[in-house]
């Protein structure tokens, strides 16, 4: 069964010659090159975020409707008695730019809004940290714009392209708006 707030598998970002590898509960990312050599670790020093009796309650108020084809009676339990892990993961998801640079995806439970990333050039240097738009699933992100995917009030998606301005050198002073 699905635990609240785990990952299941690590995450991957393919660009040229390398993958980049992040466990989501790990605040490092590893680069790794074609020929299996580990040419780097990122890493950013946050703070862990501990999953607090208030997260354990919005989990469960955010499941606690019976899916289709589940037992009423075993779902309630299995809200009820799932053991929840003591912290939150770092990262949701990697996107390779095409900089190159790695873009990291803040972990944020389902019924927190908005989304950040963590950016580091292909060296691992950290850049900085980019709000993007509500509801926005990032597909692509390119020199200037950042390509997405969002859903209109009856689910239908949609691509939007968004503004990316690298201002300065890196990513210290990065503000995205929607064209």
């Amino acid at each position: 069964m699905y635990l609240p707030f785990s990952l299941g598998l690590p995450l991957l970002a393919a660009s040229g010659n390398h993958v980049c590898v992040a466990e989501g509960a790990e605040a490092s990312i590893q680069r790794w090159e074609s020929d299996g050599e580990l040419s780097h670790v990122f890493r950013l020093a946050i703070q862990e975020r501990s999953v607090s009796n208030s997260d354990r309650r919005r989990w469960r108020e955010a499941n606690s409707t019976v899916p289709q084809g589940n037992e009423a009676a075993a779902w309630t339990r299995y809200v009820r008695e799932i053991p929840f892990p003591e912290r939150m993961p770092v990262y949701r998801r990697l996107l390779v730019d095409t900089q190159g640079s790695v873009w990291a995806e803040r972990f944020s439970p389902s019924w927190e809004e908005g989304s950040s990333w963590y950016v580091f050039d292909e060296q691992g240097v950290w850049l900085g940290e980019v709000s993007t738009p509500p509801a926005l699933h990032i597909l692509e992100i390119g020199a200037d714009y950042v390509l997405g995917l969002r859903r209109d009030e009856l689910g239908v998606p949609f691509v939007v392209m968004v503004t990316l301005d690298r201002r300065g050198s890196g990513l210290a002073e990065v503000a995205m708006r929607t064209e």
